[in-house]
């Protein structure tokens, strides 16, 4: 028996034995009187003509391991006893793994990582019995040859895949990138204020068309032959009036001559608020009150030898500034004058001051402002005809003469608006210029006012 064990330890050789007997024994009727084996002779008596031999593997598990090979080659399921341990605890079959005779399947994986052992016990058929083998321990024979090398056993499965590593340390930085494509240009920003104006050039020397040779006159005249005329005509319309007309004398030709439209100052736009006709155009809405349309055209006209000679060379440079005089001597300070006689006693009232300038404020303004012809200040109501906004002050200029200027302030918005001319209504042969808004900073254009 113990050249059959070799180096395996005795004692947990023998422990196997006894448990092993015991799952044999079962239900044996000298079994409850003879429970624990202890001797060989105990063995001899259960099993007189038959040894045992212990085969064992190990087998490395992860925390989530549940198959594991047995490799015991000589293991025959149902014929040998198979004890497994895991990290040195038995497990027991048919609770904790099950057992198809090369693996065990364990009921629950390990959650760690561990060793699992298999003992195999096995039965070794003989007809000698065991006594025969219990002789003195003879003298250790020669070491016999080497045997071949046994052909290299098959593969076991390839075991899961072990828990992810730590994290390494963050390698060095890598070469720079290459440099991206430029983006897109940005919005443009807000337009800067304009600077300060320079300091006039010299004046040249004064160029007329006459001053030109005859071969500068021919190539002027090859190149143009034509140039934009510019005519105004004020055309007045009653209220909720639509159509403007061109006067007839104009020789206004729809499609070829420019046409620009205003209203008090104001530009209208074509085919939003107007649309044109071959006498002129047709607004898309009437004003509320009578009003007055500026009509400019810009006319195409054929170049006569008369416009030639108007042409005039540009501006000469600016001539060198004289050299300055030199500084007089100071004069004597004058003899200090007589007092004067002591003057008459003034006027009272300012009714009564003569030579004063013809100034008043007169009241509530008439119902036409064209008619406000006397110098003065005037309250305007609403309702006024051609007044620029309602409920307001009204200056009227007149210097005499045949012109005349007003300046009318909102009282609300406190905007400003002027117009001035030399209309009839004060002896003149022209009109009243259009109502103009003063913009100060921060202001937009107006819209037209109605």
């Amino acid at each position: 028996m113990k050249k059959l064990l070799k180096s395996e330890e005795l004692a947990h050789f023998w422990t196997k034995l006894k448990a092993y007997f015991v799952s044999k024994t079962e239900g044996n009727a000298s079994y409850a009187q003879k429970r624990h084996l202890h001797t060989i002779s105990d063995i001899e008596e259960y099993s007189p003509n038959s040894i045992y031999g212990e085969y064992k593997s190990t087998y490395n598990v992860t925390e989530s391991t549940k198959v594991v090979p047995i490799n015991i080659a000589r293991y025959e399921k149902g014929v040998d006893h198979l004890d497994v341990y895991i990290n040195g605890l038995k497990l027991i079959e048919g609770v904790d793994y099950t057992d198809n005779g090369t693996s065990i399947t364990l009921t629950k994986a390990l959650g760690t990582i561990g060793q699992v052992h298999f003992s195999c016990i096995k039965l070794l058929e003989t007809t000698a019995p065991l006594t025969s083998f219990k002789g003195d321990r003879g003298e250790k024979g020669e070491q016999g040859e080497k045997g071949e090398t046994g052909s290299q056993g098959i593969q076991g499965p390839q075991g899961e895949t072990g828990p992810q590593g730590e994290q390494g340390i963050q390698g060095i930085q890598g070469p720079q990138g290459e440099r991206g494509p430029q983006g897109e240009q940005g919005i443009q920003g807000v337009k800067g204020d304009t600077g300060p104006q320079g300091p006039q050039g010299p004046k040249g020397d004064t160029f007329t068309y006459s001053d030109l040779t005859d071969a500068q006159k021919a190539d002027i005249k090859s190149g143009l032959s034509s140039y934009y005329k510019k005519e105004s005509y004020s055309i007045s319309l009653g209220a909720d009036s639509k159509t403007v007309t061109i006067p007839s004398s104009a020789d206004y030709r729809n499609g070829i001559d420019m046409l620009f439209l205003y209203n008090k100052g104001v530009h209208l736009q074509e085919g939003t608020d107007y649309t044109r006709t071959s006498t002129g155009a047709t607004l898309t809405k009437g004003f509320s009150s009578a009003t007055t349309i500026e009509a400019v055209l810009m006319r195409t006209v054929s170049i006569t030898a008369s416009d030639y000679s108007l042409l005039k060379g540009d501006k000469g440079d600016k001539g060198d500034q004289g050299i300055q005089g030199e500084k007089g001597e100071k004069g004597d300070k004058g003899d200090k004058g007589d007092k004067g006689d002591k003057g008459d006693s003034g006027a009272s009232t300012w009714d009564a001051v003569s030579g004063k300038p013809d100034w008043h404020y007169y009241g509530n303004a008439p119902t036409d402002l064209n008619t406000a012809t006397v110098s003065g200040v005037y309250r305007v109501n609403s309702g006024h005809s051609n007044s620029p906004a309602s409920w307001g002050q009204l200056l009227v200029i007149a210097g005499g003469g045949d012109t005349i200027g007003q300046i009318y302030s909102d009282y609300s918005t406190g905007k400003i608006y002027v117009r001035g001319g030399n209309p009839s209504d004060v002896g003149g042969g022209g009109n009243w210029s259009a109502w103009q808004r003063v913009l100060v900073e921060g202001d937009t254009i107006p819209a037209v006012f109605s």
